[in-house]
């Protein structure tokens, strides 16, 4: 998740743009979508697992100079790959990728949850829903 954001900060456009990068929360996963999508040179056959990322224009130099001063970041097309390896290590299912080719408008990156934490997060649903249904029962004394 920290790739994913750090990726966003480093490569969002900053250029009149007011929508901030968005972090969405789901019980099977996480969101974070930035504004506008990645630069022209990027297509999407570029962020599946194995492809490496072309040499494109920076966005942000001193951003992503920043960031590597926080040890954040690298600089050299590493973090899509990351995503994937961590996330295998893990456990959980790769990350998701998209955007629209034609008008660049957005970048989305899914990450699914591991599926122990799905298990986990319906086990608790149900006994949350169990203990709620049987404390408004009416006592039968």
């Amino acid at each position: 998740m920290e790739e994913a954001i750090v990726n966003a900060a480093y490569h969002r456009s900053y250029d009149g743009n007011p929508e901030p990068i968005k972090v969405y929360l789901y019980p099977y996963r996480i969101a974070i979508i930035n504004y506008p999508g990645p630069v022209p040179g990027l297509e999407k056959h570029h962020f599946k697992r194995g492809h490496s990322i072309p040499e494109v224009p920076y966005r942000n130099r001193r951003i992503g100079e920043f960031l590597k001063e926080l040890k954040l970041a690298e600089g050299r097309g590493t973090g899509i790959p990351k995503m994937y390896r961590k996330m295998a290590e893990n456990g959980s299912p790769p990350p998701i990728f998209k955007f629209d080719e034609s008008s660049r408008t957005y970048f989305k990156v899914i990450l699914p949850a591991h599926p122990q934490y799905i298990v986990i997060h319906a086990l608790r649903e149900s006994a949350h829903l169990w203990a709620y249904e049987n404390a408004n029962r009416p006592s039968q004394i």
